[in-house]
């Protein structure tokens, strides 16, 4: 009997053996395709319209959201460009800095609408600021400028906070492209996978209980 249960086990371990195994040699075979597919996972795209606004969040320092923002501008996608700002240091906002770059990159001063973020620093927080700033102009459509790998969280909260707040407000999502975490080779880069790992973190988390709270 003790060597039946024995050889029992012993079969157990070996199938699951076998299927780590399998496991392993499939992952490195497919790797980078399953790798991708984890980047991939991330982004929200919709297919875009003529929109009142277009609203870049802040968060990136490359100016990769701004620089999509514009040309979405520039192609006729939006007749303002909104965003919120936080203070970094007494007296200095994102938002300055953000317009500043804007007007460099060929924007109209009177195109650009922002807003000082007064809510947390999150992107719950952001979006509470910029949905309240669309409704303060009687802006109805939107195209949401964020990185590849935020898109699909920020259309989450954005989408959540119209749909509980009662204003008839159409969203759009559009990701920017960013050197810093690249959303086909993110795994390459420490950066790149420190984020991602990090965002699928803030997605569950955002998902199970923050979102819940709105």
């Amino acid at each position: 009997m003790w060597l039946k249960k024995k050889d029992g086990k012993w079969h157990v371990f070996k199938i699951l053996g076998m299927g780590f195994i399998l496991f392993i040699a499939v992952f490195f075979l497919y790797q980078d395709g399953i790798l991708r597919a984890i980047g991939n996972n991330l982004v929200k795209q919709d297919f875009l319209q003529p929109a009142d606004a277009i609203v870049v969040l802040a968060g990136s320092f490359s100016g990769n959201r701004m620089r999509e923002a514009v040309d979405l501008m520039q192609k006729g996608y939006g007749r303002f460009i909104l965003f919120s700002g936080v203070q970094v240091y007494p007296g200095v906002y994102t938002h300055s800095f953000m317009k500043k770059y804007a007007i460099q990159l060929g924007i109209p001063e009177k195109k650009i609408l922002t807003q000082v973020l007064t809510k947390e620093r999150s992107t719950l927080g952001e979006a509470i600021e910029n949905i309240k700033g669309l409704h303060t102009h009687g802006l109805k459509s939107m195209i949401l400028v964020t990185s590849a790998y935020h898109t699909k969280r920020s259309h989450a909260v954005y989408q959540r906070l119209i749909d509980s707040g009662g204003k008839d407000i159409q969203l759009m999502v559009h990701p920017a492209v960013d050197p810093d975490i690249p959303i086909e080779a993110w795994w390459k880069t420490r950066l790149g996978v420190k984020q991602i790992f990090l965002e699928y973190f803030k997605l569950i988390f955002y998902s199970g209980y923050e979102l819940n709270t709105v």
